[in-house]
């Protein structure tokens, strides 16, 4: 379980950003390829290359597979852009002039 500080740390690592992709989240992807690639041997600049490129579309699948709206998903086509707030059929419109809501289960008067 994350607790708050550590929760707040992570935000705050992802806060730095390029081409509004979090800056954090390609260097953690690319500690994870030298890892993995050391742990099965490889140690080429080229394998790592490799390793970087299927862990990051790995990421890529398990976002779209959660549906998960990424920068870098967004930028591929495939979801909406995640700083964009998405509309949904249920909201309650209200007409802030006469104080009655957009709800039809409400009867005239």
């Amino acid at each position: 379980m994350v607790s708050e500080t550590s929760g707040g740390a992570l935000s705050h690592l992802r806060s730095f950003r390029l081409l509004d992709i979090a800056v954090f989240d390609v260097v953690a992807t690319l500690l994870a390829a030298v890892i993995a690639g050391r742990m099965v041997g490889v140690s080429s600049p080229r394998g790592m290359g490799i390793a970087f490129i299927i862990l990051l579309l790995i990421g890529i699948m398990v976002h779209w597979a959660l549906r998960v709206d990424t920068k870098l998903n967004f930028y591929l086509g495939l979801s909406n852009d995640p700083r964009q707030m998405p509309l949904t059929d249920d909201t309650d419109v209200t007409d802030d002039t006469t104080g009655s809501s957009g709800n039809s289960s409400e009867k005239p008067h």
